[in-house]
């Protein structure tokens, strides 16, 4: 998990000093990031990273789709974790 993590880091960094009028390159990197804090299991970070790029309109259609897919990932895995848990009343 902790290289996920580091590598998320990594292309986080990245994102910074890319230049966003390359869109290709940006949806890649921004897909990648999003995917490797997944992968380290920072679904709060991947999620953050994607809402925060989906919600500019600088990526080309690939990586939203991508980005979306995580995002349902990340839902199922919370609602699979929701219905596991023990019923109290």
């Amino acid at each position: 998990m902790k290289n996920y993590r580091l590598a998320a880091e990594a292309e986080v960094a990245a994102l910074q000093a890319l230049d966003i009028s390359k869109s290709r390159t940006l949806g890649i990197t921004v897909v990648s990031a999003s995917a490797l804090w997944f992968k380290g299991q920072e679904f709060g970070k991947s999620k953050r990273l994607a809402y925060r790029w989906l919600a500019t309109e600088t990526l080309p259609e690939f990586a939203i789709d991508e980005l979306e897919e995580i995002l349902r990932e990340i839902l199922i895995l919370v609602m699979s974790w929701v219905t596991s848990l023990p019923f109290q009343s």
